[in-house]
């Protein structure tokens, strides 16, 4: 009888409640929501083959054209995923997504600052140079950062996700 005394006190302990909680269902796995972004794959490989991080140019894809590949500026001078100039396409590479992450990496060399590399690739590097900064320039480079941090924050590594 003291035994199922001691028994029941045991289970009637509040620390073991947790042993006839319902348990949450789990969340689904992180990597099928990154891999639902569009072109997750071609974003990794643009952004790993000119030494930059995918969540960075995910970022500028999102802020530049929300991941359309045929959006075209308002001025009609850039166009596709991350608003590259035709000039910058056709010495760089032969899409815009290949191209804009070649011309950050080489803007990310010349200034040596990422927030100062987004500022150039919105605003031009020269106007950069020059030690203007547009205040829209300023903010893009804010919202580029900020969704970047959100990525980071949301999605597991991308070489978990692509082989």
């Amino acid at each position: 009888m003291r035994h199922h005394v001691l028994l029941l006190l045991h289970f009637l302990n509040p620390f073991h409640f947790h042993h006839w909680k319902e348990r949450a269902p789990a969340p689904p796995p992180r990597h099928v929501v990154w891999a639902s972004i569009p072109f997750a794959k071609q974003i990794y490989q643009a952004a790993k083959s000119n030494g930059l991080n995918p969540f960075l140019v995910a970022a500028i894809v999102r802020v530049e054209s929300d991941f359309d590949k045929d959006a075209v500026s308002y001025t009609g001078c850039c166009s596709g995923l991350m608003q590259t100039s035709y000039h910058v396409i056709q010495k760089y590479g032969p899409s815009s997504l290949k191209a804009g992450a070649a011309y950050l990496s080489v803007l990310l060399g010349r200034f040596g600052d990422l927030r100062g590399a987004l500022i150039a690739y919105n605003e031009g590097p020269t106007v950069y140079s020059q030690g203007i900064v547009y205040p829209m320039a300023y903010q893009y480079s804010q919202d580029v950062l900020e969704r970047e941090d959100t990525y980071r924050s949301e999605f597991v590594h991308f070489r978990e996700v692509i082989p």
